[in-house]
């Protein structure tokens, strides 16, 4: 029987498969849900692959006007596949490597430049090493595997969540929560936490989407009613000095950003907001939080501190 493949043009159709088919599988994140879909609608490639009338995977892409996918604005995109279910093993994966060889040859190939982070959960890159395999002069996929922290909060106290902490962060925490001079504010700041970052970024050089990220902050601010939104900051002497912003859904937060006053090097302000916010997500009885990304040193080593599990995830480009 052949998959049928249908690209999306109407955003109404969204809410059927969110809730027939997206949130049912095990690569479902934040950067799918049925509101941040619709929000982005115009700027994103949606595809549903059917067979017998059955969704059997998503396909939602972020496409710039060059026709290039980025990963920017979603931490995570590309291909969600339908939950295994009672199929057995050896049908489940032989189905999924068909689908995802159909979506690469039929989807993937059309676009002039792609660079996603495909979602937690997606094992089988074999599709991606394989396109094109054993031709010469024809353009390949390039498979980086990257790595993130999960926080397992799961009917989980905050004490228990705490003392997973590595030692000196813990006791750099215990030692700010009991300094007058610092307090941590959770109201929604969202100008603050935008400014803080676009001046990191400046000061390092960093290169960003600025439609993109203007264009996430724009959504964030959608869902701060919904109380799906987590800002930390934290205060020195009265004066702002360091922010964390999570996004959430209805069972996990995601790191989005974290930055701080670049005039300002305070060793303790990052962690105090960064826990306040793990704090918060407990408070709202979350599974997981998901640091995003420890593919660098320096932040790898400091958000492992914080006790969580790492977990593997795919970059792909072509």
């Amino acid at each position: 029987m052949k998959y049928n493949i249908t690209k999306i043009s109407n955003k109404n159709e969204i809410d059927d498969i969110y809730s027939n088919f997206i949130r049912l599988s095990s690569q479902k994140n934040i950067f799918c849900s049925k509101e941040i879909l619709k929000f982005f609608f115009s700027d994103l490639d949606l595809y549903a692959i059917y067979k017998n009338d059955r969704i059997k995977s998503f396909v939602y892409l972020f496409k710039d006007k060059n026709n290039f996918v980025k990963s920017e604005p979603f931490i995570y995109s590309g291909i969600i596949n339908q939950p295994k279910l009672n199929m057995k093993n050896s049908r489940y994966n032989n189905e999924i490597f068909k689908i995802n060889e159909l979506v690469i040859n039929k989807i993937f190939s059309n676009y002039k430049d792609i660079n996603i982070n495909l979602p937690l959960n997606f094992l089988d890159v074999r599709p991606f090493l394989w396109f094109n395999y054993g031709e010469e002069n024809k353009k390949k996929f390039l498979i980086t595997p990257s790595y993130t922290s999960i926080i397992d909060i799961e009917s989980k106290e905050q004490s228990e969540v705490f003392n997973e902490i590595d030692d000196v962060k813990r006791r750099d925490i215990n030692k700010v929560l009991n300094d007058k001079n610092y307090k941590v504010s959770t109201q929604i700041n969202l100008p603050l936490i935008k400014k803080f970052y676009e001046d990191t970024m400046k000061k390092n050089k960093g290169s960003f989407n600025n439609y993109a990220f203007d264009k996430i902050f724009n959504f964030i601010e959608t869902q701060v009613n919904e109380e799906k939104v987590i800002q930390t900051t934290t205060y020195y002497l009265e004066k702002p000095i360091y922010s964390v912003l999570f996004l959430n859904n209805e069972e996990s937060s995601c790191y989005l950003y974290g930055s701080g006053d670049i005039e300002i090097k305070n060793r303790y302000a990052g962690s105090l907001a960064l826990w306040k916010a793990i704090e918060q997500s407990i408070d709202k009885k979350l599974c997981f939080i998901d640091l995003e990304g420890i593919n660098s040193p320096h932040r790898g080593e400091y958000k492992l501190n914080f006790g969580g599990n790492i977990k593997s995830y795919y970059n792909v480009c072509i």
